[in-house]
């Protein structure tokens, strides 16, 4: 019996590897972790071996290759080990385990290494910040002819500030039937005071909406134009205001434009193509243009223009004028949210926006009268841009934003030539701008980023400089409290936030936008900021979303 237990004994011991007397190990398994990734250049980054098995003592070479061009970085050796980046980029690392036995193993992972941060500036002020229920995505502020301050968030609600940021009233949009559905726009204000605004992205929600400056509702408007038993899903961002009628998409199936009365709401018009119904939608809203013609981005259905006029007119359907980008190669692979810009190249009216197409990211702009392309800029071909925005400089140079690829060289904006159709320049700040940059008065570029970030840039003579760059989280905090807004320390303990909506800037030069809160997106703020350097919005053709304060969406000088 002593025997046979004996027996057990060993060849418990041989199958466990742990004898003493140099018998067989198990075999070695290994993994890592890595401290950060991504990480940023110029910080320290460990990487920590993770060895189960195998018989100690262990030696541990680690590899760092660039993936890009497969050249090995540097040679680093110990269970544990640092490194510092000197340059953002894909790194492969390898991590090669020999044991005491001569058994050995790999691990290998890729590490994202981003450019260093800008550092940022302290000379932005905030004024004051409101809080808005739900998050904003999309929707950006617009200010009335008094100063007061309307915003929307996703949580289907108007609200109305003023311009001390002290709260006048919320009034819900429309009563949702499925609580996924969601105000996608922006609102515009007529010259009388009268807030339009739409929502509805679940059917059958789909409505725009007049309120009066007090709060109290005008009109309800939810006579789109559908086929069949198809509802309405409005996610045109702005509506176009212009003598009595103001123009509005919707998209999806129903995808249709239709001129409004301002008066009472009814539908004076629809466009339909042939005996079709559908004509893309109005993803981007519906942009006025100093000839009398409308226009509209309908995402893989390409651009539009039609005459103002005879959409007016058309009770039973009225046909567009021209399309341009339907067909393959140009089409859209993406039905992108970029709103509409128009402004004025070598004396043609131009339509400007953006598009992602099979290759890229590009810039085109359009004739009005009958969509001849001027030129076609591809900015971008490391991502899909499926927000931003155009606006225009002094000098007529486009302003495009520019979306982000982890460990890439892109994010920030480009600055296009819309005449020669060429890329003078980009600013890279490895972050997402998902709204619309805007000018001021001293033509310099004012953009947020879903980072939480709010940048100021001057562009001259092909180089920029940055004048001012805050994390609007932490400049809310110190104002105010971080239990007041809720807001939590991200893993690395810093305040975050995204801004995922377009700047709009005041007559005064005071500068608006709303951070959502990243962690949770119940809740957003909007802020009020102030730049020494900033005085009021730029004398040029389109300086912000929606043209002007009011967002019109008309190519017109307002100031």
């Amino acid at each position: 019996m002593k025997k046979y237990f004996l027996l057990l004994c060993i060849a418990a011991l041989a199958l466990a590897g742990c004898n003493k007397d140099g018998g067989k190990a198990s075999a070695i398994t290994v993994d890592f972790t890595i401290s950060k990734n991504p990480c940023r250049a110029q910080e320290e980054v460990t990487f920590t071996a993770k060895l189960t098995g195998g018989k100690s003592p262990f030696n541990c070479t680690w590899e760092l290759f660039n993936q890009k061009t497969s050249t090995k970085m540097a040679t680093l050796t110990g269970e544990t080990a640092a490194y510092t980046f000197e340059t953002n980029g894909t790194v492969a690392v390898k991590l090669t385990v020999t044991d005491a036995a001569g058994s050995s193993a790999q691990r290998q992972k890729n590490l994202v290494v981003n450019p260093a941060p800008v550092p940022e500036t302290d000379n932005i002020t905030l004024h004051w910040a409101a809080k808005i229920d739900g998050y904003t995505s999309i929707s950006s502020v617009a200010i009335a002819d008094d100063g007061s301050i309307y915003a929307t968030s996703r949580a289907r609600k108007l609200y109305k500030f003023n311009a001390s940021g002290v709260k006048q009233w919320d009034q819900v949009i429309f009563n949702a039937s499925d609580a996924e559905s969601a105000v996608w726009t922006i609102p515009s204000i007529d010259e009388d005071g009268t807030v339009y605004v739409g929502g509805g992205t679940k059917s059958p929600d789909g409505c725009y909406v007049a309120f009066n400056p007090d709060g109290s509702k005008k009109w309800t408007f939810t006579d789109f134009f559908t086929t069949g038993d198809k509802l309405p899903t409005v996610t045109g961002i702005l509506a176009g205001i212009d003598g009595d009628h103001i123009y509005i998409g919707n998209t999806g199936t129903t995808g249709s434009v239709i001129s409004i009365n301002k008066a009472d709401g009814t539908r004076a018009g629809f466009c339909k193509h042939g005996d079709g119904g559908p004509v893309g939608g109005a993803r981007t809203g519906i942009a006025i243009s100093n000839k009398g013609t409308i226009h509209w981005y309908g995402g893989e259905y390409g651009a539009f223009g039609m005459d103002k006029s005879v959409l007016d007119a058309a009770a039973t359907g009225g046909d567009y004028s021209w399309r341009m980008y339907g067909e393959a190669p140009e089409r859209a692979k993406m039905s992108a949210m970029c709103p509409l810009t128009l402004t004025t190249i070598d004396d043609k009216s131009a339509l400007v926006g953006m598009v992602t197409d099979q290759i890229g990211v590009r810039v085109y702009a359009l004739d009005v009268t009958n969509g001849n392309q001027i030129s076609s800029t591809y900015i971008d071909d490391t991502y899909d841009q499926d927000q931003g925005g155009v606006v225009i400089t002094p000098e007529g140079y486009a302003v495009a934003s520019l979306c982000y690829e982890l460990g890439a060289e892109n994010g920030g904006i480009a600055i296009v030539d819309l005449a020669q159709g060429q890329v003078l320049a980009r600013y890279r700040v490895q972050e997402k701008v998902s709204g619309s940059a805007a000018i001021d008065e001293a033509g310099n570029i004012h953009f947020g980023t879903e980072d939480g970030f709010y940048y100021i840039v001057k562009y001259a003579s092909g180089e920029f400089t940055l004048l001012a760059k805050m994390n609007l989280a932490r400049l809310i905090v110190s104002k105010y409290s971080a239990s007041e807004y809720d807001y939590q320390a991200n893993k690395d303990g810093a305040l975050t936030g995204k801004i995922w909506n377009s700047v709009v800037i005041g007559d005064d030069g005071k500068m608006y936008c709303i951070v959502t809160d990243e962690d949770t997106r119940g809740w957003s703020a909007l802020v009020c900021l102030g730049f020494e350097g900033c005085t009021g919005p730029g004398n040029t053709s389109w300086p912000m979303v929606g043209h002007d304060r009011r967002h019109t969406n008309k190519q017109l000088i307002v100031r």
